[in-house]
């Protein structure tokens, strides 16, 4: 049988996979060694070392791998952003645009958010919601804020109030 072709597979998982081969070569060599009539103790008792490493590897290198995720989101989360957005004039909240990193959003004609879907990013943080509309501004909303108010995967940011830039 030919083993080779399972070995890339295998590395796939990093150091966990390349330990499991490691662990596999010293065990065939330890079946080679132990078959043999005039096996040398020393031999043996390195190959078993050997192995005794390989697994100790497994295991800190799947350790670490489960412990040092310390993030308790899956990153495919998925949450839904609702508020409104208003103009410190009174003006209606026409061409503004919703930035976050993902595709922009336009709210609707009363300047409400409905549903605007967002992820975590890789180190399991929200983005930051940052407002653009000509003549106005305003500070970014940080979604991290909201960590404690999540519900049913729906982030409620309220009220976000457009200053007029001034002239």
């Amino acid at each position: 049988m030919d083993w080779l072709h399972f070995f890339p597979d295998i590395l796939k998982y990093g150091a966990t996979g390349l330990s499991a081969l490691l662990f596999f070569f010293a065990f065939l060599l330890l079946h080679q060694e132990c078959k043999k009539k005039d096996s040398d103790p020393k031999v043996l008792r390195e190959i078993r070392i050997y192995m005794f490493i390989s697994v100790f590897l497994a295991i800190i290198s799947s350790g670490s791998s489960v412990f040092s995720s310390s993030k308790k989101f899956g990153l495919a989360e998925e949450f839904s952003i609702n508020g409104i957005i208003k103009m410190d004039d009174g003006a209606r909240p026409v061409g503004v645009t919703i930035i976050t990193g993902y595709p922009p959003m336009t709210p609707s004609a009363d300047g409400e958010i409905i549903a605007y879907k967002i992820w975590r990013n890789p180190d399991g943080e929200l983005p930051t919601l940052t407002f653009q509309a000509s003549g106005y501004y305003n500070q970014p909303v940080e979604l991290s804020k909201f960590e404690d108010d999540i519900h049913d995967h729906s982030i409620d940011i309220g009220e976000v109030i457009l200053k007029r830039e001034e002239e």
